[in-house]
């Protein structure tokens, strides 16, 4: 080929190329933020964005990673978001506990900067949007929590009754009482004693799988029993909510009782095998 075609190749296609990203400014881009969203089911965070641009000429693929960047700028920005509005127990949220602790809410944003990119589409031709997930447990983010978390361990005073049976585990209905899910709720009995608090538990294991399992399945498949509750949980029904935020709950006296009494059931919450039914 000739070298005068090839030169006038090229140059023709560094014009269309700055034509295309010419107008690929903020002025020009739109950002519509989709809703954050918390599964507390698997502890992960979803959140998603699109980047759109007002122009009529066709977009080169360097002006649609343009596009991808303003996209995953705003959404990371919706994941702290998101992750600041997590309730941590009845009264508090992450952005309390964060506010005050510089070093915490670092890493907690280099945490979300760290988040995975589950799939980039394009609604349109001048348009791109992105997914993005924060795992809250995989990521360390609840184990950051969990030493920022102040703990105070007063004791119960229940009469203890013996059940008859030492359960593995304890599963909570907190089905139709208006209970939000949090990171950390505590469970009370009726005279407002804690009989399941964070200062209770096994830290390491409840940074690694959770403080608390949470379930939309109401008969507890065997696959969901021997993961998260081992084979004999002991079921009971919570009566209410409490706190700020009706994230913590409050079962009844006879309930917490058979609790402390038995002696394998203690062991297995202090070791988080904790699931409470959501609606």
């Amino acid at each position: 080929m000739n070298i005068k075609v090839i030169l006038l190749f090229i140059s023709i296609n560094i014009l269309l190329f700055a034509q295309s990203t010419s107008n690929v400014g903020d002025n020009n881009i739109l950002i519509n933020t989709g809703v954050g969203r918390v599964d507390y089911t698997t502890y992960t965070i979803y959140a998603d964005a699109t980047a759109d641009i007002l122009t009529d000429k066709v977009l080169h693929p360097e002006a649609l990673l343009i596009l991808q960047e303003q996209a995953e700028e705003e959404t990371f920005r919706t994941l702290y978001q998101t992750l600041g509005n997590i309730i941590v127990n009845g009264d508090y949220t992450v952005y309390n506990i964060i506010e005050e602790n510089a070093k915490l809410r670092e890493d907690v944003m280099d945490f979300v900067n760290d988040a995975r990119l589950l799939g980039v589409s394009y609604p349109s031709r001048t348009s791109v949007k992105v997914l993005m997930a924060l795992d809250i447990i995989t990521n360390q983010l609840m184990s950051n929590f969990i030493q920022n978390m102040n703990t105070y361990k007063p004791t119960p005073i229940v009469t203890y009754i013996d059940a008859g049976t030492d359960y593995d585990g304890l599963v909570i209905d907190a089905r139709g009482i208006g209970f939000k899910p949090s990171l950390f709720p505590t469970i009370y009995n009726e005279n407002g004693d804690a009989i399941y608090d964070i200062a209770y538990i096994d830290k390491k294991i409840a940074s690694t799988n959770g403080y608390i399992k949470y379930s939309t399945n109401s008969f507890l498949t065997n696959q969901i029993s021997t993961n998260i509750t081992d084979k004999k949980p002991y079921n009971i029904v919570a009566w209410s909510t409490r706190g700020k935020f009706a994230s913590d709950l409050v079962i009844g006296n006879e309930d917490a009782s058979i609790i402390l009494s038995a002696k394998k059931l203690k062991e297995a919450i202090r070791n988080c095998k904790v699931t409470v039914i959501i609606d």
